[in-house]
């Protein structure tokens, strides 16, 4: 790495809460410079990319009159998108993050299966997945759309090079309800879920880079714990871990040999972070397209049916109505539903 050049890890999450579809994680590797701390990044990137709480940020992506190219919407991605509205934002962003570090993907099959070749084994078998599949960017709107993802990125590798910043990478856990289900009978928490295979995600890249380089890692507090040290010995087993602070706002670790040079931190509202919202956009779009599937699955069964987000209330509805229908194709309830 050139001297003065940092690695830099952003992790979150899409699913979490929901009772119904996958919990999808999704890290990605930066390269910047060391003093280019992450809350320089929405500066160093402008206008390429800005905050979905600009008036920018708010609108459909299209090209500026004089030609310019949309923006990538990177933030919260509860904030990009929310159920029925603002799905272009969310998946430009997401595409031109992808093709920004190589990933170009077109279909939903060959996106997952790049981003979680063990998560796309997993959710074969499911009805819902096993023969369905569409391109990307998804229909009506592909053709302007990949338009626009192509010009944005373009605008987003040119802006970067400048201020030194590149995306290097993008891993992803997809963790269906059958996997998901048993996993927290394993961990014995839906926490110790989330915390075990954020950092396995991590652990995948640092195992890569343990030449002496160093690096950052940044994540939303899992749960708004304060404590990791377990977990990370668990996971990560290096010689020792320094603790430099445990706290409300912050809990930030020091890792000893293999990586050493490597830090943690679990920030409160970590996707003010540009590395974070990145992985939280990514996470969410990859979640919204496993969720188009579901819906398709079983509103071709069930006339009139709704589809949903799956989150607890809606989720009980669908639950609720495609119930018969899932018995009668013999689909165990533990496929459609988490235990927590």
């Amino acid at each position: 790495m050139a001297d003065g050049m940092c690695y830099y890890i952003g992790l979150d999450e899409a699913g979490y809460g929901p009772t119904m579809g996958p919990l999808v994680i999704a890290a990605t590797l930066w390269q910047a410079p060391a003093d280019a701390t992450p809350d320089t990044w929405y500066a160093r990137l402008a206008p390429a990319a800005v905050e979905p709480r600009t008036p920018i940020g708010r609108q459909r992506p299209r090209a500026a009159a004089d030609g310019t190219p949309p923006p990538c919407v990177i933030g919260d991605s509860k904030q990009v998108y929310q159920s029925g509205k603002g799905f272009a934002r969310l998946e430009h962003s997401a595409l031109a993050l992808l093709r920004w570090c190589g990933i170009k993907a077109d279909t939903w099959r060959e996106l997952f299966r790049r981003l979680d070749e063990r998560g796309f084994v997993d959710g074969a078998d499911l009805p819902w997945f096993a023969r369905y599949d569409c391109p990307l960017p998804l229909p009506p709107a592909e053709d302007a759309m990949g338009g626009a993802v192509a010009a944005s990125t373009a605008a987003l590798q040119k802006v970067a090079e400048t201020a030194g910043v590149s995306l290097r990478d993008v891993r992803c856990r997809v963790l269906c309800e059958p996997r998901f289900n048993r996993l927290v009978a394993e961990y014995e928490s839906k926490g110790r879920l989330l915390s075990l295979q954020s950092l396995a995600l991590v652990r995948e890249f640092l195992v890569l880079r343990t030449d002496g380089t160093s690096g950052r890692v940044y994540c939303d507090k899992h749960g708004g714990r304060d404590h990791y040290l377990n977990v990370l010995y668990e996971v990560l087993a290096p010689e020792w871990i320094d603790v430099v602070r445990e706290g409300r706002d912050e809990s930030r670790y020091r890792f000893g040999r293999p990586f050493e040079g490597w830090e943690i931190c679990f920030t409160a509202r970590g996707d003010r972070l540009f590395p974070v919202a990145a992985s939280s956009i990514v996470a969410k779009y990859l979640r919204e397209l496993a969720m188009v599937a579901i819906n398709r699955f079983w509103r071709d069964r069930v006339p009139g049916l709704a589809p949903t987000a799956g989150y607890p209330e809606d989720a009980r509805r669908m639950l609720h109505a495609i119930d018969t229908m899932r018995e009668s194709l013999g689909i165990p309830a533990d496929w459609v539903r988490r235990q927590k």
